[in-house]
């Protein structure tokens, strides 16, 4: 188990990656260039980034924490996460 604290990433309410971590690179292995053009790059194919996108929304619609996990596609094949998306405004 990986556990990476403080923030890994930042998105504005268009659901566009502003800030990636270093510790994104480190544990994903893909380059924060390549995450803050695509963080959909990470997930599988069976429907993780739309709920992924989906969870994120409802964090703006509702001004409410969400936690969440979520299946990401790495070298050596696919990674289960946690993830806390908090909202700031």
């Amino acid at each position: 188990i990986q556990v990476a604290f403080g923030r890994w990433s930042r998105f504005n309410r268009d659901h566009e990656i502003v800030y990636v971590s270093r510790a994104a690179e480190q544990v994903t292995g893909r380059p924060t260039d390549e995450l803050l053009e695509d963080p959909g790059v990470l997930f599988s194919k069976d429907g993780e980034e739309r709920r992924w996108a989906d969870d994120l929304q409802t964090v703006f619609d509702t001004g409410v924490r969400h936690d969440g996990e979520w299946k990401v596609e790495l070298g050596d094949g696919p990674h289960w996460f946690q993830s806390r998306s908090v909202p700031e405004f």
